[in-house]
């Protein structure tokens, strides 16, 4: 679900440049799965474009779209948790939506 999502947020902004861009423009992302250490990074966004300042508009607005749509759940360990700790899912999701 979450990558035809991510996909599917790339096609969308890619379709709305004009059409030589669209054939001169490659977009690349990657989402990291698993466990993700503080301060690590969890996404690549590549974007190769005719013009500097399309590519790093989309880079941002693929990056804005996938935090506030892609349904990506944080769970925080912390340090001296117990040894039941499993954790505790983050409040702070972009993913407003989400949240129950």
């Amino acid at each position: 679900m979450a990558l035809a999502m991510m996909n599917n947020i790339v096609m969308d902004i890619l379709i709305k440049q004009n059409v030589d861009d669209q054939l001169h423009t490659k977009v690349y992302v990657c989402h990291k799965i698993g466990h993700v250490p503080l301060g690590e990074t969890s996404i690549i966004i590549a974007v190769s474009s005719p013009h500097r300042s399309t590519g790093h508009r989309m880079v941002m607005e693929i990056l804005d779209k996938i935090k506030q749509n892609v349904p990506i759940w944080k769970k925080i360990h912390f340090v001296h948790g117990t040894d039941d700790d499993d954790g505790k899912w983050s409040d702070k999701s972009e993913a407003f939506w989400l949240q129950q």
